[in-house]
């Protein structure tokens, strides 16, 4: 199979699993000893400022922590591990999974980005936890139809909203999927004609 990274999976309406259910994983890691992504539309009531906060309280760091109160941690996944930022500046970035698309997990390069935004306003989205895949497994899940693999532009990706997002980017890709098979002939060149 190809390598999946940056690609987005759908889950399937059948999947019912509550991490999973209606969820959009971008996936940042694919290779032979398995696959790592992170959802991106299932937002938690947590208020990053408040998960950083209590961070740094626990670190000793006595200086305070201001941020923004109305950004939300995401949940990445059911797995737990490190804090992650989706962001569109190139200068903090660690990774980038899809053009334009920088990925960190460095605490001071999150606390530059909470603390300090670039002058012109540049989405992001801040996601804890992760979904994993085993050697295999996604492939497998890929194969019972469990996902539908499919592309976004940043800005979508940054701006995802819920159940919502799901069902805008699940209906797009049906779309897309339809007219791929569909021959040159079947499709009138005025729509009038049909």
């Amino acid at each position: 199979m190809a390598d999946l990274v940056g690609k987005l999976l759908l889950a399937a309406p059948s999947l019912e699993e509550a991490a999973f259910h209606r969820a959009v994983v971008l996936v940042i890691e694919h290779g032979p000893a398995g696959a790592m992504g992170l959802v991106l539309n299932k937002p938690t009531p947590l208020k990053l400022a408040d998960v950083l906060a209590k961070t740094e309280t626990e670190a000793g760091d006595d200086a305070g922590f201001e941020a923004d109160e109305a950004v939300l941690l995401h949940q990445g996944g059911p797995c737990p591990g490190p804090l992650f930022v989706l962001h569109a500046d190139g200068c903090l970035g660690d990774r980038e999974p899809v053009p334009g698309l920088f990925l960190s997990n460095d605490g001071d390069v999150i606390r530059l980005l909470v603390r300090e935004p670039p002058a012109a306003p540049l989405p992001w989205r801040a996601v804890g936890g992760y979904a994993g895949w085993g050697p295999g497994q996604l492939e497998g899940e890929l194969g019972e139809g469990s996902w539908r693999i499919a592309e976004a532009p940043v800005d979508v990706l940054l701006n995802l909203d819920g159940d919502a997002g799901w069902l805008d980017l699940t209906r797009s890709a049906a779309r897309e999927a339809v007219y791929e098979d569909l021959p040159d002939a079947a499709v009138p060149r005025d729509p009038r004609n049909n």
